[in-house]
């Protein structure tokens, strides 16, 4: 999966748009459609659970859970119920949102060749996992190679989360 979550086909805005969603299930018809589901009031519960434990990795289990409890539904196992139900879904959806959304706020953005391009007529350099990667042209097209490296190439996949920098 990418790094990047695509533009959702539908937002839930609040609490009450998530029960919603939890109790009539049927956007989870539209097939993949299913991950493109934006629950905002999750994701900002997901922040508000990243600030109270000072990290910034929360388990799905434990938004579940949280999730459950603030939406007044009963208490039941996540492992052994939890995963693909609707509220599970909507957990996962929001957690690569925040993720993603994170990612474009740093300045980063899917790694495209496009962006190798342009990099290369600004005389830019690409930061890519931590390494700033310089361009070159290659028979005829504009790659990106890692530092001390001349015939190795980053390959252009759209999901890799990179940043232009001087």
């Amino acid at each position: 999966m990418s790094e990047f979550m695509p533009e959702p086909v539908k937002v839930l805005e609040t609490k009450e748009d998530v029960l919603e969603a939890i109790n009539n299930p049927v956007w989870r018809n539209w097939g993949l459609d299913t991950y493109h589901v934006k629950p905002v009031w999750l994701c900002e519960l997901v922040k508000r659970m990243w600030q109270e434990q000072n990290e910034i990795l929360v388990y799905n289990a434990q938004v579940y859970r949280r999730a459950r409890e603030e939406l007044g539904l009963p208490e039941h196992d996540y492992y052994a119920e939890g995963q693909g139900t609707p509220l599970s879904t909507l957990v996962f959806n929001a957690q690569n949102y925040v993720r993603s959304d994170r990612l474009r706020a740093d300045g980063f953005e899917p790694m495209t060749q496009e962006l190798v391009e342009r990099a290369h007529r600004e005389k830019k350099r690409i930061l890519i996992n931590g390494n700033p990667a310089r361009t070159k042209v290659a028979d005829g097209k504009v790659v990106a190679y890692p530092p001390r490296t001349r015939n190795k190439a980053y390959r252009v996949d759209y999901t890799t989360p990179v940043k232009l920098v001087d």
